[in-house]
């Protein structure tokens, strides 16, 4: 089907209707700040504050819905289909995403209700659980994935639930599956309507760009279900595969979701989950690889061979850190990159990049392009540079000076402050002498140009603490 929509066409980067949007992007930071310091800033910032505010613990695990209405002419959709896709795979076990094309060749009408649903009106529009729309995208797919992350993912998922949803499926005959839905409401809950929704997506389609992501392929009829608190019960629909999605088995995704039943949105979803293909499971083994749960090293993915490259017992695909060993797959900034990998495991950045090679990522890194062959600190800037700019020249060399006690000298002498001592101390054993001022000579630049803003962690964490 093929429909057009003048106004869909326009692009809303510059329509972001929500206040807290315009204020946060548009006006917090001065038009004149270079687009690769904004970034830098903008993951710092939103980093250091996660590490807060994501900090309390989930009553009940919610899985939550984002409905993506966006269409092949959309400009706008340029920026938000990548961060919305980026968003997908770092959340990929409590986010179920449906994105829902209008307005080009793959529109169908289900989807055309679904957008006249929510009441929309232009291209990208996201939908998090039913309630929190929003509409347009920065022209910058960085920023746009922290706004969707820090604005409206992380919120909804704090929303505690006592709805459950688990999803199942058993092959009928060719290309038809019946996919089971098991409803409940945890016991101390409370008792309640809703309506459950069963989707088929296709992961990657249509092919016009690299960004699509969970395609809405098919919509099963709804059904309306009333429950008590400790009270299941299953919903059955029968799906048949049409020729794109059974040529791309491993695209095919069941979505589902449990709404509060009404003709008129914003409505509330209760929980949703996603099914990964092959759709079936078994008893004792929800992934269906032939591994029971007790010991299948990923028992959520479907993986037969169990490849465990690190040999950590946990499965490359479940793996965060599919080359270092680290069983307990902590991941402190919830990057998808664990903590044992991560080159700036305190702030939340999917771009592992350290230009100056010093294990320090750059977005922690205050000075990430400053090469220093004696090391770091944690911030990433060079030993030896005492007055806390990028560079180590004769400045540091008098204020080093000044701190040179000698051997077993702990305390600072007069004249040097605390803070300069420890700076001081490159070999950090507690004093400043001349086997300290090595660190210096192996690292001395000379007067650099300090960028026109270096922010990094040591800026940020100063201000937004756990």
């Amino acid at each position: 089907m093929v429909a057009t929509n003048t106004g869909a066409l326009v692009d809303v980067a510059a329509r972001q209707t929500r206040e807290e949007h315009r204020a946060l992007i548009m006006n917090t930071y001065p038009a004149t700040i270079p687009d690769a310091v904004f970034r830098t800033v903008a993951l710092l910032v939103f980093g250091a504050m996660l590490v807060c505010c994501t900090c309390t613990a989930l009553a009940t695990d919610r899985t939550v819905l984002c409905e993506e209405f966006t269409s092949d002419t959309c400009t706008a959709c340029e920026h938000a289909g990548p961060a919305l896709s980026d968003l997908l795979d770092v959340y990929s076990g409590s986010l179920a995403f449906v994105q829902i094309h209008i307005y080009d060749e793959s529109a169908t009408a289900w989807g055309d209700a679904r957008w006249a649903f929510h009441g929309g009106a232009y291209t990208p529009t996201a939908v998090f659980d039913g309630v929190d729309p929003l509409e347009g995208s920065v022209p910058d797919s960085a920023q746009q994935y922290t706004i969707y992350r820090t604005n409206h993912f992380l919120p909804q998922r704090d929303v505690a639930t006592d709805v459950t949803l688990e999803l199942s499926a058993t092959p009928l005959s060719g290309q038809t599956y019946r996919v089971s839905a098991t409803v409940g409401i945890e016991a101390g809950g409370t008792s309640k309507t809703m309506r459950i929704f069963m989707v088929q997506v296709l992961d990657h389609w249509p092919a016009t760009h690299s960004y699509h992501r969970n395609g809405f392929k098919q919509a099963a009829p709804t059904t309306d279900i009333t429950l008590l608190p400790g009270e299941t019960q299953v919903v059955e629909q029968d799906f048949t595969f049409d020729a794109d999605s059974w040529a791309s088995q491993q695209d095919i995704k069941i979505i589902a979701w449990a709404q509060a039943p009404s003709d008129t949105a914003p409505v509330a979803v209760y929980q949703a989950a996603t099914r990964l293909w092959p759709l079936i499971s078994a008893p004792g083994d929800a992934d269906g690889d032939g591994y029971l749960d007790g010991s299948d090293n990923c028992p959520q993915l479907y993986n037969p061979d169990q490849t465990d490259s690190d040999g950590d017992g946990v499965g490359d695909l479940c793996d965060n850190c599919d080359g270092v060993q680290n069983a307990d797959q902590t991941d402190t900034d919830e990057d998808s990159f664990g903590d044992a990998c991560d080159n700036c495991m305190l702030l939340h950045h999917l771009d592992q990049s350290d230009t100056d090679g010093d294990e320090v990522g750059d977005a922690c890194d205050s000075c990430p392009e400053i090469l220093a062959p004696a090391g770091v600190d944690q911030f990433g800037r060079s030993l030896g540079t005492i007055d806390l700019d990028c560079d180590v020249d004769e400045n540091d060399f008098v204020l080093f000076a000044g701190c040179l006690g000698g051997p077993g000298v702990t305390t600072p002498p007069p004249g040097c402050t605390p803070e300069s001592f420890a700076r001081a101390d490159t070999d950090t054993d507690g004093d400043v002498d001349l086997a300290d001022v090595d660190y210096l000579g192996r690292n001395f630049t000379g007067p650099l140009v300090s960028p026109p803003i270096y922010v990094g962690m040591a800026t940020c964490t100063s201000c937004h603490t756990a």
